[in-house]
C-alpha cells in the first residue's frame, strides 16, 4: 500500500526559559511532549474555537473595559512600565 504524505506546516514562537520549562515538565507528566501538547492545542482550536479561553474572569472583565472605554492611558511607554511593576 502506498504512503500518502501529510502535508503540515510548522508554527513558531518564542517564550522564556523559565516558562518553557515549567511548562515542559507539567506537560511531560501528563505523558505528552511539548509538540504533542500545541499540536493539540491548535486542533482543539480550530475544531472549537476559543471561547472558554476568551470567557475567562480575566478576559470578560478586560472586554468590559475596552467596551466602558475605562481603559488606563499613559503618556510615555516608561509610564506603562512603572504601572506595569507598580512602581506609579
Amino acid at each position: 500500500m502506498p504512503k500518502t504524505k501529510i502535508n503540515t506546516e510548522s508554527v513558531t514562537f518564542r517564550v522564556s526559559p523559565t516558562v518553557k520549562k515549567i511548562a515542559q515538565q507539567k506537560i511531560e507528566k501528563s505523558g505528552l511532549t511539548v509538540s504533542e501538547y500545541l499540536r493539540l492545542s491548535m486542533i482543539q482550536v480550530a475544531n472549537d474555537g476559543l471561547d472558554d479561553f476568551l470567557s475567562t474572569d480575566e478576559a470578560l472583565a478586560a472586554k468590559k473595559e475596552v467596551e466602558n472605554g475605562s481603559l488606563k492611558k499613559f503618556n510615555s511607554v516608561n509610564d506603562l512600565w512603572a504601572d506595569l511593576n507598580d512602581e506609579a
